[in-house]
């Protein structure tokens, strides 16, 4: 199974000695094993690089033989690219309807914490926010740095979920505070509105 997605030369190393995208590897020759007719892939792409991403598209899309089916639970729109059927989850908030809302942030200062609720989507328009996860032993993960034009935020609203990642100002900001249907509005052809590799709190 190792060689069947292209690992058969890391048979004897530990994980720890792998790449995100090996390690997604290995999960999916794991679950393969005993052949089962049906794959069930959760976020298979997460924390992966543009590169690590495009293995495993292909193999999420080889393993869709005949006798197999293979069911992704997925943000990301490339995966969405390759699917031979789409069906996409929206939950309704009771903000779906409010207007959007321009916030100004001063530097450091916290937009939302991991581990809240919120059902708001964030759009950059000035400065830059830092996306960063609080580690189990009180440190500081870094994720990304957004910058004008792109956003974060999507994925605890549209799946009713905390958090999983803090958000502050790196430097003075300005911010619009979207509503999931005012956000599609705004980035139309998001069919989960999946931000840019990088620039989303959940990645």
């Amino acid at each position: 199974m190792l060689a069947q997605v292209g690992l058969a030369d890391r048979a004897e190393h530990r994980p720890g000695q792998l790449s995100g995208g090996q390690q997604q590897r290995v999960a999916i020759a794991r679950a393969l094993v005993h052949e089962p007719p049906l794959v069930v892939a959760d976020e298979p792409t997460a924390h992966l690089d543009h590169i690590q991403v495009e293995g495993v598209l292909s193999l999420v899309r080889a393993l869709a033989t005949p006798g197999r089916l293979v069911l992704v639970s997925t943000h990301d729109d490339r995966l969405t690219h390759i699917a031979d059927r789409v069906i996409e989850l929206v939950p309704h908030f009771s903000g779906a309807d409010r207007e959007p809302e321009e916030i100004g942030l001063e530097g450091a200062q916290v937009l939302f914490n991991q581990g809240e609720r919120g059902d708001l989507v964030y759009a950059v328009e000035e400065g830059e926010i830092e996306i960063y996860r609080i580690r189990a032993d009180g440190g500081e993960e870094p994720l990304a740095v957004v910058g004008p034009g792109n956003y974060f935020g999507e994925l605890g609203p549209m799946f009713n979920l905390p958090r999983s990642a803090s958000a502050r100002a790196r430097t003075p900001s300005r911010v619009t505070a979207y509503s999931l249907r005012a956000f599609r509005r705004r980035f139309p052809g998001t069919p989960g509105a999946s931000a840019p590799a990088g620039v989303t709190e959940d990645t």
